[in-house]
């Protein structure tokens, strides 16, 4: 599979946007299942204590957006891991 950069942009981009819908809502899966972001600030917190991190590169500043903000491409976890993947292609 080519990943090309316009297939990583447009993968980042809906990316941000789950991040963002996820930042407002919760998300129901698999009938009974939720995921909210508190979720991911629990398994941030968790994860800082760890002594060998599991999302190493996530920061406060991914999670504790300000009011009335949305996120930005830029800001995305899983950015780098996309970015490493087209240059390793």
């Amino acid at each position: 599979m080519l990943v090309t950069t316009t297939t990583c942009t447009i993968l980042l981009i809906l990316l941000k946007n789950v991040c963002n819908n996820l930042y407002k809502y919760s998300i129901c899966y698999d009938d009974q299942k939720t995921a909210s972001w508190a979720n991911i600030r629990n398994f941030f917190k968790i994860d800082q204590k760890q002594r060998f991190r599991l999302a190493p590169k996530l920061t406060s500043r991914h999670l504790e957006l300000p009011a009335f903000s949305q996120m930005k491409v830029k800001l995305v976890p899983c950015r780098s891991a996309l970015l490493s993947i087209r240059k390793a292609m």
